[in-house]
């Protein structure tokens, strides 16, 4: 079984779901149509009792997923941002709680939100030409969507202070 949405495809093979982030022009770049898929597709996967593991991949050669797509938030105005926040919160939170193991195929750019989609999985495995970061505090932001605490309980304190503090 394959379904398209447009900015994600899910494809199941067996007790086997993976959803593909699809958006590789932008490097899989979160707008919200893709935000609002992946919170239908995950709450099926809660409900979905053959389903034994799931995985989440990135469309493209050139990353898995780099985020929040900027010129698209760049739009928003407070009210939006806090529905952004929460929003993204809640799909990741429901990801992490799956009751299935999820595994994130990472290969190229992980940055931003597209690393906090990594870290609700249960497992990453990273191609050689991976590279993680959470850049928001470039942008004078902070990372919003629950990554922060993940990063921490992945690769410790030191190590998540440093890739939080300085970008």
């Amino acid at each position: 079984m394959t379904e398209t949405d447009g900015k994600i495809v899910v494809h199941q093979t067996g007790a086997i779901t993976t959803i593909r982030l699809n958006r590789p022009e932008k490097l899989n770049a979160v707008d919200r149509e893709m935000l609002d898929a992946l919170d239908v597709e995950v709450n099926r996967l809660h409900q979905d009792e053959s389903v034994r593991a799931d995985v989440l991949q990135g469309s493209g050669e050139r990353a898995f997923c780099v985020g929040a797509d900027l010129n698209h938030i760049a739009t928003f105005g407070p009210p939006d941002i806090r529905r952004w926040v929460n929003d993204g919160n809640r799909v990741l939170s429901r990801l992490a709680n799956l009751p299935v193991p999820v595994i994130a195929a990472v290969h190229g750019y992980a940055v931003g939100g597209g690393l906090e989609f990594a870290l609700a999985c249960d497992l990453r495995i990273a191609s050689e030409d991976s590279s993680f970061g959470l850049p928001e505090i470039t942008h004078g932001w902070f990372p919003g969507w629950g990554g922060t605490h993940r990063l921490l309980n992945v690769i410790g304190e030191s190590k998540a202070k440093e890739m939080v503090l300085l970008g």
